[in-house]
């Protein structure tokens, strides 16, 4: 039977593969967004919330602060990498959200698995990344930390991918099933991250698909913890002696931060208390906050485990209150 070994997250945001020298550029586009929401629902626009939280976060934006965030990111992410080769699964299975990479409005599946036997993460010379960061500095200066140099095809377990597809379907969870690419692209951000930045070596992986984003049809909070708790017996009913790692990508709060919505999903992570995961209301989780719903879903594969490193940082680029907030977790 198949054994889970290790749980991860991690926040994928361009912040953390630039320099904070460059952090500055953020600030334009978040004024450009016109409204934001916060965890109520409520949206403001960039100087109302200026003017509401300006003054108490004076001390969060400065240069020394930028420069001692990306450093400890850093080092998060390298003891992340660690983990992942000390551990040394078989098979890792990713969680993340498409952002219109593979799936459009087209087909848009509340959930996918992708059962191919490669999934592409395509190289940052390629036709699609110069479209897609063409105009976008923030993206062209990161696109290193999502896409490798060339072209790879990524190593997929298809046998576990059927297995999850099976034994969900059988749990009530409704999945769409993709064996090669809808759009001629490769995999989205969400896993190109993990890929480039995370993963120690080319491993077989599963990428699992959650439409954190786009309304109206993104799973409650409530339905992600179930699907995570159908997740981890669907994976140790695997017949094969396997070891599996799972892994969330994205988050946590951005781009206004929610220190409070932040806090309360990693003390429920640590203490392996879940429910207060699916209590959060969906309208807390909108925007890129939305990811949150990819660790909701790692939840329960980590509280087998022992937690041994949790890292947050709550990286804020404007007197608004916009930034992302990162988070590295490890359980094995």
């Amino acid at each position: 039977m198949a054994r889970i070994v290790l749980a991860q997250g991690t926040s994928h945001s361009p912040q953390l593969s630039i320099d904070p020298e460059q952090w500055d550029v953020f600030r334009e586009r978040d004024r450009d967004a016109n409204l934001l929401q916060d965890s109520t629902g409520r949206r403001y626009s960039f100087d109302e919330l200026i003017e509401i939280r300006g003054s108490e976060l004076e001390t969060a934006i400065g240069m020394d602060e930028w420069r001692r965030q990306k450093q400890a990111c850093d080092v998060a992410i390298d003891d992340l990498r660690a983990a992942m080769a000390a551990a040394d699964p078989d098979i890792v299975i990713v969680i993340g959200d498409d952002q219109q990479e593979l799936f459009d409005t087209d087909n848009l599946p509340a959930l996918a698995i992708y059962r191919g036997p490669t999934i592409l993460t395509s190289g940052v010379g390629s036709r699609d990344k110069i479209q897609r960061v063409e105009g976008n500095p923030v993206r062209a200066m990161s696109e290193w930390a999502y896409s490798p140099s060339e072209d790879v095809q990524w190593p997929v377990s298809v046998e576990m991918a059927d297995h999850l597809l099976a034994g969900l379907t059988q749990g009530g969870f409704d999945l769409t099933q993709s064996d090669r690419h809808p759009r001629p692209r490769g995999i989205g951000h969400a896993w190109g991250f993990p890929f480039q930045r995370v993963f120690d070596r080319p491993r077989p992986t599963v990428p699992l698909m959650i439409n954190t984003y786009y309304p109206p049809n993104q799973p409650t909070p409530r339905r992600c913890l179930e699907l995570g708790e159908a997740l981890r017996s669907t994976i140790e009913s695997f017949p094969a002696d396997v070891t599996v790692g799972v892994m969330a990508s994205g988050g946590l709060s951005h781009h206004l931060i929610d220190e409070a919505l932040d806090r309360t999903v990693l003390e429920a992570l640590s203490s392996a208390n879940l429910d207060p995961l699916g209590a959060i209301p969906g309208v807390a989780l909108e925007g890129g906050t939305s990811e949150i719903r990819n660790w909701i879903v790692m939840g329960p594969c980590a509280s087998a485990l022992s937690q041994t490193m949790l890292v947050y940082e709550p990286c804020y680029r404007s007197l608004a209150g916009t930034g992302c907030a990162m988070a590295f977790g490890s359980w094995s």
